[in-house]
């Protein structure tokens, strides 16, 4: 059983990057993440983490990739800076809310194979500029905001095949 090493926890001037992505590391992501505040690029991703995700509203990450693991709760909602934001292949619950369309610099956004459910926010149109992949698919969604996205739009990929 390999876990998040707790030693990390006392490396509070870890600076820009971390990344821990396909290490079979099992149990919850550890609160204490959260307080490695200069931190801006961090990747769980491909591994087998359990439990809620203890990500602040605040922190100031302009790359999160959790995906491939099993993690549980709602989706969690990050500040503006973001721009690649993959949290696939878990186990999310609930609905996206309107105020995920407040990540301005947002160009990826990948929720596949979750478990969200509800109306798609039509607010995603206000992220044409920015958003270039947009990744939907296999989740218990509805609704479209098509309508509302502008032309000249960066958008290049979107899937949101097998919602409701």
């Amino acid at each position: 059983k390999r876990e998040i090493p707790p030693s990390l926890a006392n490396c509070t001037q870890l600076n820009f990057f971390l990344d821990l992505s396909s290490n079979d590391i099992t149990g919850p992501i550890p609160i204490w993440v959260m307080n490695l505040t200069k931190l801006n690029h961090l990747d769980f991703s491909l591994n087998m983490l359990q439990g809620s995700i203890p990500i602040s509203i605040s922190q100031p990450f302009v790359f999160l990739d959790i995906s491939s693991n099993r993690l549980q709760g709602s989706l969690p909602l990050l500040s503006s800076p973001i721009y690649f934001y993959s949290i696939s292949k878990n186990k999310l619950t609930g609905k996206i809310s309107p105020m995920i369309c407040n990540m301005i610099f947002l160009e990826i956004l990948n929720l596949l194979e979750n478990s969200l459910s509800g109306k798609i926010p039509k607010c995603l149109g206000n992220l044409s500029d920015s958003l270039v992949i947009l990744n939907l698919r296999r989740n218990n969604l509805y609704g479209t905001f098509l309508d509302t996205w502008t032309n000249g739009s960066k958008l290049r990929t979107i899937d949101w095949v097998k919602t409701i």
